[in-house]
């Protein structure tokens, strides 16, 4: 019997050090998954940063190409009223369309982007939450590994 019971508690020794190694390395990861959380919230705010960012520049080069479609129509009004500037007045609001043209092109390529980089936001976001469900879960593997360390110590004892 008292053969048998080292035997116990031998087994149950090496239980807890078993138990303890799982704790420790749950541990670890829960760290990890922690540093990755905080790693994709700064992603996620500066991707929301930038959506704000080309949010504004959409609105400016939507305005600008706003002016500069008023400008060519004002330009094609003087255009028909001066047969001597005609020609002059006709090329300017020529010019100025070109530009109201690319002004639109440039607004929704920014519009784009800005679409772009609020995907890029919620992305992170829910790569930010993943990460700290991780890390709770591999928060309480750990605690359930210490528990069952320090039973296991019990037990030997």
């Amino acid at each position: 019997a008292a053969k048998s019971s080292e035997t116990n508690a031998s087994s149950s020794a090496s239980s807890a050090a078993s138990s303890a190694t799982a704790a420790g390395n749950s541990a670890k990861a829960a760290k990890t998954s922690e540093t990755n959380a905080k790693s994709s919230e700064t992603a996620a705010g500066q991707s929301a940063s930038a959506a704000a960012g080309s949010k504004t520049a959409a609105a400016l080069s939507a305005s600008a190409a706003s002016t500069s479609a008023g400008q060519a129509s004002a330009s094609a009004t003087a255009a028909g009223k001066s047969a001597e500037s005609a020609a002059s007045s006709a090329s300017t609001a020529t010019t100025k369309a070109g530009k109201a043209t690319e002004q639109a092109t440039a607004a929704a390529r920014s519009a784009s982007a800005a679409k772009t980089s609020e995907t890029n936001a919620k992305t992170s976001a829910d790569n930010a939450a993943s990460s700290k469900a991780a890390a709770a879960s591999s928060a309480s593997s750990a605690a359930s590994s210490a528990s069952s360390a320090s039973a296991s110590k019990d037990e030997a004892t």
